[in-house]
């Protein structure tokens, strides 16, 4: 038996040989080409069809799973320059893009809030990284008009698994609280509404609690960050020509791996159908080196280095070469695009697309 792919190789094989064979009379290779490529493109062309909808079948069947992966303060551009085998990979089964815009302010508390609620600062409320101005949306009527990934999934569903692994602690204090089970992880210690929370004292053992999870635990929604990259940023400069900079992505590129090699190693993995989705908070660099927080004028004057990131959708259980890009993204696709693939409702209020599949 031959995938459609298969048939295509034999088909010109055979018709180019038997133009090969005919060399002397060319009218005959031609008649031969052809009359082998009539009768057999139907045969492929029904193969092709019934092996994608084979494919989409069987995704249908299997436990649907999402793992959202942000990188703090990477710009596409430099993303491009690392050396990054593990995205690369990803990228052969993804759609993505490297001109997706955020709106302004261009900083953490904004890019991480609209990542996880799908809205923007308009919204949400963060337009700092203040503990008062998370609070302006983790205190307020806002927590419940438009509520962060984790408590959107499990209140539509309760069987469903959350978790969430930073070393930033304000990302899971203030966001992802919310989060189920004591797999809440960051630098905070003690517990939040009855909920453990872990002490991390590096990105390194922040990966290792998430890989362990991963590997072993029931899991839904897992949303991980990396914050190497924005430190990196900030000491040395965002820009594609800072080798520190380039070098950190290059560390969060080895951390996608370790993630996604958990995630394959589950001994449920054959009955899951996991996205893997990548983006980051922001971009930097535009006006000044070292920073990211600057004003429009300044990002407009720098190339829009700090408002313009990235984001990938890669589906684990697709095969290679289905890559494609997408127009005219936004930071607010990122939310409806985790709902969507985990087949909830998409509220409202959210103005992003998910990305199309």
């Amino acid at each position: 038996m031959f995938d459609a792919d298969g048939l295509l190789v034999i088909i010109v094989k055979y018709s180019y040989y038997n133009a090969i064979s005919v060399w002397e009379s060319p009218l005959k290779a031609i008649m031969v080409y052809l009359l082998v490529w009539t009768l057999a493109l139907p045969t492929y062309s029904v193969a092709k069809t019934k092996s994608v909808i084979d494919e989409h079948q069987s995704t249908q069947t299997k436990a649907p799973k999402v793992l959202l992966i942000v990188a703090d303060g990477v710009r596409p551009d430099a993303l491009t320059k690392a050396q990054t085998p593990s995205i690369d990979r990803l990228r052969e089964t993804a759609v993505f893009s490297h001109q997706v815009s955020m709106t302004y302010p261009t900083i953490s508390g904004n890019g991480w809030t609209t990542i996880l609620t799908g809205v923007t600062s308009e919204h949400h409320g963060v337009i700092n990284n203040k503990p008062e101005h998370f609070e302006v949306y983790s205190k307020t009527h806002r927590k419940q008009q438009f509520p962060v990934l984790p408590a959107i999934i499990e209140a539509n569903n309760p069987d469903l698994s959350t978790a969430s692994f930073v070393k930033w602690p304000k990302i899971n204090y203030y966001l992802n609280r919310w989060s189920s089970d004591a797999y809440n992880i960051s630098v905070l210690g003690g517990s939040i509404e009855g909920k453990h929370v872990f002490r991390a004292a590096s990105e390194n053992a922040v990966t290792e609690a998430a890989v362990k999870f991963l590997t072993t635990q029931p899991s839904d929604f897992v949303f991980y960050g990396f914050g190497e990259t924005d430190s990196a940023g900030h000491q040395y400069g965002f820009r594609p020509n800072v080798p520190p900079y380039i070098s950190a992505i290059e560390n969060f590129d080895k951390t996608v791996g370790q993630l996604v090699n958990a995630v394959k190693a589950r001994e449920t993995f054959n009955s899951e159908d996991w996205l893997i989705i990548l983006t980051t908070d922001h971009g930097g660099g535009a006006h000044r080196k070292k920073k990211h927080h600057e004003t429009p004028t300044q990002d407009q004057k720098g190339g829009l280095a700090n408002s313009t990131i990235y984001i990938y959708a890669a589906k684990l259980s697709v095969q290679p070469a289905y890559q494609s890009t997408y127009q005219n993204g936004q930071q607010t696709d990122v939310a409806p695009t985790v709902l969507q693939h985990l087949r909830i409702a998409i509220p409202s209020y959210m103005k992003g697309k998910p990305l199309p599949r």
